[in-house]
């Protein structure tokens, strides 16, 4: 389906390298578009506590993030994030149309 709302628009055509923050050893290596970072910590900010009620809840689940286009790039992101963060470490990112 692809980018359908002003927001999606606005947050693809922000795209300035920015450093990859809070993910240790990258931030000085790796740089990435601005509006799929935003949109990664944002999704972080609202989802990371829910997500770690649900591994003290469900600890023998797996969890599985996907997306596709913009939606891959955030979801590879986030994965990245909570990888680094602990949140939940064998995490799995399945990501269709990503942006190079």
């Amino acid at each position: 389906c692809g980018s359908k709302s002003d927001a999606d628009w606005l947050t693809d055509l922000r795209c300035a390298n920015v450093p990859l923050t809070g993910i240790p050893g990258m931030d000085e290596v790796v740089a990435t578009h601005s509006g799929i970072w935003t949109s990664a910590v944002n999704c972080d900010e609202l989802l990371q506590p829910k997500v770690r009620a649900a591994r003290e809840a469900y600890p023998d689940y797996s969890l599985v993030i996907v997306g596709h286009s913009l939606g891959a790039g955030t979801a590879t992101m986030l994965g990245l994030r909570w990888r680094a963060a602990g949140v939940w470490p064998d995490l799995q990112v399945v990501a269709f149309g990503s942006p190079p």
